[in-house]
């Protein structure tokens, strides 16, 4: 008897074993599998074990309400999820869209904005309602289109409603809630954003509030002295920087131009006089846009996450001369740089630098940028949220941990141009991929950092108005080419 039919005889046994384990597995999987999605498509939210990470998202919005996470909407991701602060515990969420209304879910480039509903009650999840002012319907990147509403969540179901209409599309605004005579939070604030097409639309300098109680559009203070998007914004109360200080509304971290033009100044407004003025300009730091932000609780400090900038040069061998030059501090600053490419609309060589430096706006001080970490690795495309005690900055666009394909993007793109996608598609989706299915170039994992140690780094370095690395010369040499 040849070798090979005796090791056939040998191993077949062991094949079948193998197999069979693995079919009555697939099997049980497909059971629970089932039943998660009956009990989906019942428009139940299903309390999971974390068995991966999150949905991979980015351009989304996230909130932290009473140690509970969520992220909401974003690129390819129609759906919220719920994540308990300190557990593996979490909810997920299929955005229900129809047929009839494919656009509910279909958002990106939003802002959360948590905020008390005006009949609230004392529970602290049922009291709070989390607004969406502004954003951008198309998954495509390029194909983006400014969405003419605004959308609503209900965070203890994870259910998204429509809000108002807007009287101004912006997509990739910066937002606020800001207080009035009745309610602290009665104004749904947006600023700027980008009207129309993502990448050839009119930047906007408009300022339009929503007043929840009286339940139409207001300008209650003059619009911004430039067009801008992609943009933060921090409300600073009365008080935070001493007994006499006013409240005032930040815009900070913005772009002027499609993929260009990121600018150093930083726009403040007091409330009363409704105005704004250039608050601060610190050239020392690299100017960034798309990036997470949060606002210490003594609200002195804006700290910033990641971010990114964008280098055109007129000439390949400028392109590469300049980013040789800035090795060294694109190394110390914290930044990757991206892939490069050819800008045929302009002609130029394009290339971006991607962020994980995490720097400190001082708010009540200095106005300098103050460098206090890295993350673990760049990041851009994202949002920050925090509870009392950490800021959680997840998903976005490089870096991370890659989400499995699944062949998602072919698919809800053609939702999207047939103009097709209902519940029952997510339904087939999910029963065909992974419910928890991520894409390609959106990124599950989460920066997770101390309130206590960011704030006692950035108060030092505050102290010292040590700004490290001044980076002065480099924005200086980056404009000259």
């Amino acid at each position: 008897m040849s070798k090979r039919i005796v090791l056939a005889l040998i191993v077949a046994p062991c094949l079948k074993s193998i197999v069979f384990a693995a079919v009555n597995k697939l099997q049980e999987h497909m059971q629970q599998y089932e039943s998660n999605l009956a009990r989906l498509q019942e428009g139940e939210s299903l309390s999971i074990r974390k068995m991966v990470e999150p949905s991979g998202r980015r351009n989304h919005g996230c909130a932290v309400i009473n140690d509970r996470h969520i992220n909401i909407l974003g690129r390819w991701a129609e759906s919220t999820e719920e994540m308990s602060v300190g557990t593996e515990e979490m909810r997920f969420r299929p955005c229900s869209a129809t047929k009839d209304d494919p656009d509910l879910c279909n958002l990106n480039h939003v802002v959360a904005l948590p905020v008390r509903k005006l009949d609230h009650t004392t529970d602290q999840i049922a009291s709070i309602e989390i607004w969406l002012p502004c954003g951008f319907e198309g998954h495509h990147i390029g194909g983006e289109e400014s969405s003419k509403w605004t959308r609503i969540m209900d965070p203890s179901t994870l259910e998204i409603r429509y809000g108002p209409r807007v009287t101004v599309a912006g997509g990739a605004c910066a937002a606020l809630a800001l207080p009035t005579e009745t309610d602290e939070d009665g104004l749904i604030c947006a600023f700027g954003g980008t009207d129309g097409n993502h990448d050839t639309g009119a930047f906007l300098h408009h300022v339009r509030c929503y007043d929840r109680r009286n339940k139409k559009w207001i300008q209650p203070y003059e619009n911004l002295p430039i067009g801008l998007d992609h943009a933060n914004a921090a409300f600073v109360p009365n008080g935070a920087c001493g007994k006499d200080s006013k409240a005032r509304a930040i815009v900070a971290n913005f772009r002027a131009s499609h993929y260009a033009n990121m600018r150093t100044e930083v726009f403040g407004m007091t409330l009363d006089q409704g105005k704004w003025h250039v608050f601060a300009n610190d050239t020392g730091s690299l100017p960034r846009d798309a990036a997470g932000a949060i606002l210490t609780p003594d609200h002195r400090f804006l700290i910033e996450f990641g971010g990114v900038y964008y280098i055109d040069t007129k000439t390949r061998q400028a392109q590469e001369r300049i980013l040789s030059e800035l090795k060294f501090a694109i190394d110390a600053i914290g930044a990757r740089v991206g892939k490069a490419s050819f800008k045929r609309l302009t002609q130029t060589y394009h290339t971006r630098l991607e962020f994980d430096e995490i720097r400190a706006l001082d708010l009540c001080g200095s106005g300098h940028w103050l460098h206090i970490g890295k993350m673990s690795h760049p990041r851009f495309a994202t949002q920050s949220c925090a509870s009392k005690n950490q800021v959680y900055t997840c998903g976005g666009t490089t870096g991370g941990i890659p989400s499995q394909r699944h062949d998602r993007i072919d698919i809800l793109r053609s939702w999207r141009e047939n103009d097709i996608q209902t519940h029952n598609h997510s339904i087939q989706f999910l029963r065909k991929h992974a419910w928890l299915g991520q894409d390609h170039g959106n990124y599950a994992d989460c920066d997770i950092h101390s309130f206590d140690e960011l704030i006692a780094k950035a108060e030092t370095a505050a102290k010292f108005v040590a700004h490290y690395p001044s980076t002065s010369r480099i924005f200086d040499k980056l404009n000259n080419f």
